[in-house]
């Protein structure tokens, strides 16, 4: 619906801009036609104000729609996970791919991410992704699983963020045992588990 209403902004400018004979009332039929709301109706008087209402300022404007249509609507270049969209994509990844993918998820959430397991891992206490925004550090352990992650997992990465000073953070292919929720709401350890991975992703 977005590129209807573009293209009928960028329409209405050219029109009324070369004065085409009973253009408004073309236009205003066309728009009731389509359903569209009051305001596209308004918009129609704007560009009929006398102080624009002239053919520089309003091609320009019909322009200026035209680079909005192609930042909306050219085609974005692909990234490699655009196509994991289900749990069964998830888990298709390689373990490798999957760090790459929690740190893709956080990069597009504005964080400054680094992803240790790029060079080996290890360095910050088996911490795969550490992600900072302003005053907050995730310490992020990446989980290949198939199997639910138990509570000695929880509790390992509530030991490493005390000692490296971060909210600790379990992302997994898979899920989380009961005891291990239980002790992860203690610690306030977030825990997101395959599906809400996979929802997350969806909604970058």
């Amino acid at each position: 619906m977005k590129f209807l209403h573009v293209l009928i902004y960028l329409v209405a400018s050219v029109v009324l801009a070369f004065n085409i004979p009973e253009s408004k009332d073309w236009l205003t039929k066309t728009l009731l036609s389509f359903g569209l709301p009051k305001n596209y109706l308004d918009y129609l008087g704007y560009i009929q104000h006398p102080l624009i209402a002239n053919k520089s300022l309003l091609i320009g404007l019909g322009g200026w729609l035209l680079l909005l249509l192609c930042h909306l609507f050219w085609p974005k270049k692909k990234n490699k996970f655009d196509n994991c969209k289900t749990i069964k994509d998830l888990r298709a990844l390689k373990w490798r791919e999957f760090e790459e993918l929690v740190a893709y998820i956080f990069e597009k959430k504005g964080y400054n991410v680094t992803h240790n397991g790029a060079n080996g891992g290890g360095g910050d206490g088996n911490i795969d992704v550490i992600a900072k925004k302003r005053f907050t550090k995730l310490l992020i352990q990446c989980k290949h699983y198939r199997n639910p992650i138990d509570v000695n997992e929880v509790r390992k990465i509530l030991g490493t963020s005390i000692i490296h000073k971060g909210k600790p953070v379990i992302y997994t292919t898979s899920s989380f045992t009961k005891p291990a929720l239980e002790e992860a709401k203690k610690g306030k350890v977030i825990l997101v588990d395959g599906e809400s991975v996979v929802k997350e992703l969806l909604k970058l």
